[in-house]
């Protein structure tokens, strides 16, 4: 018995592991970052953006699908603003 007490410890250790990973919050780049990468991709409008997340073609896990939510207070002017240069 006890030589199998490596599998129970990995097996708590994995577990641990996994619901430490699971509950982290997302991090995702700084506004400015995020508004220069959306706005080198073909985006120019508010559908543009969603209809790519709705899509799952979302790959970067560094930029929020909901950006106008996620950076209301960190610089969020408006989807025109976001995704297309002045």
């Amino acid at each position: 018995e006890p030589a199998d007490m490596w599998i129970i410890q990995r097996a708590r250790l994995q577990e641990s592991y996994r619901s430490e990973l699971l509950n982290r919050p997302r991090r995702y780049l700084p506004f400015l970052s995020a508004r220069t990468w959306a706005r080198a991709m073909w985006f120019t409008s508010r559908e543009d953006w969603l209809g790519m997340v709705d899509r799952g073609e979302k790959r970067n896990p560094y930029l929020p699908g909901r950006p106008d939510e996620y950076y209301k207070d960190k610089g969020w002017v408006s989807w025109d603003d976001f995704v297309n240069d002045p």
